[in-house]
């Protein structure tokens, strides 16, 4: 093996190869200088290891064939080659193979171009290549920009090397790749991406090679897409399949509000992207073609690309997110009228039901923990409250009084234990207002209003039981306008009523009482009258009875 410096070669082409520091690291820029570098390398090399894609595979390798003949046929050498195998690159690597070269596949998300010659010198790319101009049989005819670094120092190619066996091992052999490419199969493999560059272009590919898309994303998905995805989509588009009625093209679910997402929306829409709005997203973005998936759980904030992504082409994954996709799609509202609503200044009212008893009563509680002035309720029964007295809703209650000066006020029928319980809750959260119902305004529903711009209406299902889980039924969530005013005018109403009833109970206290201390003070001077009035009954009574006897 070859352990000549590289000072040589450094000196020849000076004028394009920037040396750094010591001469065993130097810089080669230019597509030209770059392939003249491999090309005199080959002339005498016996191994070489080489990782590039596709792309430049086809438009460089040509002069390189009767080299590689020389390195395997003359001096019992061996040439690697990692690339992505596709289509356009078929031919180019049976003429490798012929040629005496191993050659297999690896995704182009995946590979890292590099270059190793024997143990000697080892270079890895800066950047990615621009050819402009295939080499054919020579070198000298190629165009365009590419920037590579390379190195003698022995611990860097030993370095560099060890990378390279690691992925030839994980690499398909060109036999395998190239069968499935002419059966047209894809093998099924699942995998998570966590370099930015790899899934940009893993996207890139996805968006290029499917016929249809459905896209379920935040809206840092919408703008991460538009600024580095956009012109990936232009092949589906270009399809000319846009009918609503239809599952093809691109169709995209996210939250539409006001702002920004307005203007990107119509941009998506200008371009032919169905587009539908839904206010409660899934955990998770995600993109599903007509055979791979690509999903990410982070928020992509400012379009920023995310950090981790998941790709398959599992035909359960596939099926499962279309059909969360068609979901999520068959309840959406179309973008064109959410746009007309917020431009018009619409109440854009959200409703949801909630069909899980716990996630409800967890929804309700979440609003109260983030309540800034008022929090109205109306309890279905004594019951209703007492269970969630026992969750801990009083504690709940308590901070939003003392800690942010929430008004707290509450309803809840009477009972015969309605008092017990009040003192109780008021001892816990002397802060609230609690008030009784009538007993007869017992109820099947649990209302609770926050801060007038939230309503939590929770069913009662069984009042029986000891857990508000068990007890509670179906939920609905709603933010309109029209409907919080409504059930805030019924809660002032009753809130009244009880208040009026209050005093009528205590003017019917204060009235008896007047007339049991009326009756006292009066008894006291009409006694002597009375008796008096006695005594002459009495005497009058004896006057008759004398008169009757003389006559």
């Amino acid at each position: 093996m070859s352990s000549q410096p590289h000072i040589p070669f450094i000196y020849r082409f000076s004028y394009d190869v920037v040396v750094l520091g010591d001469a065993t690291t130097f810089i080669i820029n230019g597509r030209k200088q770059a392939l003249k570098e491999a090309y005199d390398r080959s002339l005498n090399v016996k191994y070489s290891y080489y990782c590039i894609t596709g792309d430049e595979l086809v438009k460089s390798y040509r002069p390189f064939i009767p080299l590689l003949y020389n390195q395997v046929l003359v001096r019992g050498g061996k040439s690697y080659i990692i690339t992505n195998i596709e289509k356009e690159t078929l031919i180019a690597v049976n003429d490798l193979t012929k040629a005496g070269a191993e050659v297999r596949h690896l995704d182009i998300s995946v590979l890292r171009r590099s270059v190793i010659y024997d143990d000697s010198v080892a270079y890895f790319s800066i950047t990615e290549p621009l050819i402009t101009k295939s080499a054919r049989e020579d070198v000298d005819q190629t165009e365009g920009e590419d920037l590579w670094v390379g190195s003698t120092e022995a611990s860097v190619v030993e370095s560099a090397k060890k990378h390279f066996l690691s992925d030839w091992k994980n690499a398909i052999p060109s036999e395998q790749k190239i069968q499935e490419i002419e059966e047209g199969r894809m093998p099924v493999k699942t995998r998570i991406l966590e370099n930015q560059d790899e899934i940009t272009k893993e996207l890139i590919r996805l968006n290029t090679t499917a016929s249809r898309l459905s896209i379920c994303s935040v809206f840092g998905g919408m703008q991460m897409s538009h600024k580095y995805l956009f012109d990936s989509f232009q092949k589906i588009l270009n399809n000319g399949v846009r009918s609503e009625q239809s599952d093809q093209g691109i169709r995209w679910i996210t939250n539409i509000d006001s702002g920004d997402s307005l203007d990107l929306v119509r941009i998506f829409l200008d371009a032919g992207i169905k587009v539908r709005h839904v206010k409660n997203l899934p955990p998770m973005s995600f993109g599903v073609s007509d055979k791979e998936i690509a999903a990410t759980i982070e928020k992509m904030e400012g379009g920023q690309v995310s950090q981790s992504f998941l790709f398959s082409n599992e035909p359960f994954y596939v099926d499962h997110f279309s059909s969360i996709f068609k979901e999520l799609w068959r309840n959406g509202i179309d973008a064109i009228e959410r746009i007309k609503d917020i431009d018009a200044g619409a109440d854009l009212a959200d409703i949801e039901l909630i069909q899980n008893p716990r996630e409800g009563i967890e929804r309700a509680w979440s609003y109260v923990e983030k309540s800034k002035y008022e929090v109205l309720s109306i309890f279905a029964t004594p019951n209703a409250f007492r269970r969630q007295m026992d969750m801990g809703l009083l504690q709940l209650l308590k901070e939003a009084t003392e800690q942010r000066h929430v008004q707290v006020r509450i309803l809840i029928p009477g009972d015969e234990q309605i008092k017990d319980t009040i003192d109780q809750a008021a001892k816990v959260c002397p802060l609230a207002n609690f008030r009784v119902a009538e007993e007869n305004l017992q109820t099947r529903i649990t209302i609770v209003l926050i801060d007038k711009k939230d309503c939590m209406i929770i069913e009662l299902r069984d009042d029986a039981k000891d857990s508000s889980y068990y007890a509670a039924g179906l939920a609905t969530y709603s933010n309109s306008k029209s409907i919080i005013s409504s059930y805030a005018c019924i809660f002032e109403s009753l809130w009244k009523q009880n208040e009026l009833y209050e005093q009528l109970k205590n003017h019917d206290k204060m009235q008896k009482e007047f007339i049991n201390v009326a009756a006292h003070e009066l008894r006291t001077p009409i006694q002597p009258i009375l008796g008096l009035a006695d005594i002459l009954r009495s005497k009058e009574t004896e006057g008759d009875e004398k008169q009757s006897i003389l006559m």
